[in-house]
């Protein structure tokens, strides 16, 4: 991952950008929300995919695909260089060191995993990553204050509550898959809106 892709968590980008591979931060997990869904619900969503930690957020990089008004909204997540770090030693995630040994990742040894020079982008595979992006998604939980989902005041929470797992139930979230095929998302969609704080673009 390039450093302009960690550039792009950091900055708000009001314009729409053409979907190519040297603009956008790679896609790992694609989740679909349904049409129906009251904006309110998805800008929450939103900020709780990108949010901070300590705001209960998991601190992922979110892009919005354009769509006609026809068609669910399409969420391409991604995250950080050092969000993958972060994660893969809260994780526990288990990587072969210098020494060829399978032992769990921590980003004090970080040199002990980096055998010959290998560049830390280099580290995690494609399927780590999607690994380490679910998981994350899978871990938003309800915190205190959040009673019931934006926009739906009958859909109570309870603090720690999975909002990935409410949400599928209910059919806010219709889909949650890994992206396997660049070219793929590049069929997907050819304009993209990204930002990073509210209001999102798009909306």
């Amino acid at each position: 991952m390039s450093n302009t892709h960690l550039v792009l968590k950091d900055e708000t980008i009001n314009t729409i950008m053409n979907a190519d591979d040297e603009k956008l931060p790679p896609t790992y997990i694609v989740t679909t929300v349904s049409r129906k869904t009251p904006k309110q619900t998805l800008g929450w969503l939103i900020n709780k995919i990108r949010g901070s930690k300590r705001d209960g957020g998991a601190e992922l990089i979110v892009m919005k695909q354009h769509r006609s008004p026809q068609e669910d909204y399409v969420l391409h997540i991604s995250a950080t260089k050092l969000k993958f770090l972060e994660a893969a030693e809260e994780m526990e995630m288990m990587k072969e060191d210098s020494n060829r040994q399978m032992r769990e990742f921590t980003m004090k040894q970080l040199d002990d995993f980096l055998p010959n020079g290998m560049n830390v982008e280099d580290l995690f595979n494609v399927a780590d990553r999607q690994t380490i992006v679910r998981h994350e998604l899978e871990n938003i939980r309800a915190l205190p204050e959040d009673n019931h989902i934006p926009g739906y005041p009958t859909l109570s929470l309870y603090e720690g509550q999975s909002i990935l797992s409410v949400c599928r139930k209910n059919d806010i979230i219709t889909k949650v898959y890994p992206l396997h095929d660049r070219e793929h998302l590049k069929k997907l969609g050819q304009k993209w809106y990204i930002s990073k704080k509210q209001p999102f673009v798009g909306l």
